[in-house]
This record gives structure tokens, C-alpha cells and sequence, in this order.
């Protein structure tokens, strides 16, 4: 019983407690971004997956671009 239903609730508690404490520091991140690069806050990028098959990931943008 435990297997199927305790783990299941263990996890989702578990997931929950993780994305409250990283969404605070989420935001933080776009912002500072948001105000120190501008846009766009993301930057998108394909990655070969499972079989070779592309997938994109989404990432924040941390590089500036040089203008010289």
C-alpha cells in the first residue's frame, strides 16, 4: 500500500516544497536579467535527444553580446 500511494504523495509534497523555494529564486533571476540585458530573458537551443531526435531546451540568458 505504502508503494503505491505513500511514495506518490511523498513525491508530490516532496516537488512542491522544491518548486517554492527555487520560484523565489526564479524570479529573481528574470528580473535582475530583464534589467541588466534586456530582452529576451531566454535563450532557446536544440539538443539532440533520445534516438537522435531534437528537443529544445529553454535556458536563462547569462551571456552579453560584445558590440565591438
Amino acid at each position: 500500500m505504502y508503494q503505491t500511494n505513500g511514495k506518490r504523495v511523498l513525491d508530490f509534497i516532496g516537488a512542491f516544497f522544491i518548486i517554492f523555494i527555487t520560484v523565489p529564486i526564479f524570479i529573481i533571476a528574470i528580473i535582475s536579467i530583464f534589467i541588466t540585458m534586456g530582452r529576451p530573458i531566454f535563450f532557446l537551443q536544440k539538443r539532440p535527444g533520445i534516438n537522435k531526435e531534437p528537443f529544445i531546451i529553454y535556458k536563462f540568458r547569462t551571456m552579453r553580446f560584445s558590440e565591438t
